[in-house]
């Protein structure tokens, strides 16, 4: 008799572990899956469409680049200013440089860096150390 719980216990023992094997299968198969699909919807995606929200990003950043040069208040120049900043930065976090620079047909670091110029420009000429050295 004394053999008889030992043979259920190892018998639950052995279904204990084919259950759990069972389960990290399961478990393995649908992060496999999971990451399948992850790949394929990243494949998917237009990438022509990040380029073209890119593109209209920069075309902002140079129309307030421009708004700024014809701008004569030295308040609303640096606001000029720094909104083209921020639509060149907000570009360059939708896409790429290169990608910017074939969509919108422009170099890109140079440009940002007129841009920081350009505010640096606007904020010195309104406290009075420059004058009109935007460009």
């Amino acid at each position: 008799m004394q053999g008889v719980p030992y043979k259920q216990d190892i018998g639950l023992l052995v279904r204990t572990f084919m259950n759990q094997v069972h389960l990290t299968k399961c478990c393995i198969v649908v992060t496999v899956v999971v990451l399948i699909i992850s790949l394929i919807s990243r494949l998917l995606v237009d990438s022509s469409n990040v380029s073209t929200k890119g593109a209209y990003l920069v075309d902002k950043a140079m129309y307030w680049d421009e708004l700024a040069h014809a701008e004569n208040d030295p308040l609303l120049r640096i606001e000029h200013c720094a909104n083209a900043l921020a639509f060149m930065n907000a570009a360059r976090e939708v896409a790429t440089d290169v990608e910017l620079e074939t969509a919108a047909g422009i170099d890109i670091s140079k440009t940002l860096r007129r841009l920081e110029r350009n505010v640096v420009a606007a904020r010195e000429a309104k406290s009075g150390r420059a004058f009109n050295r935007i460009g």
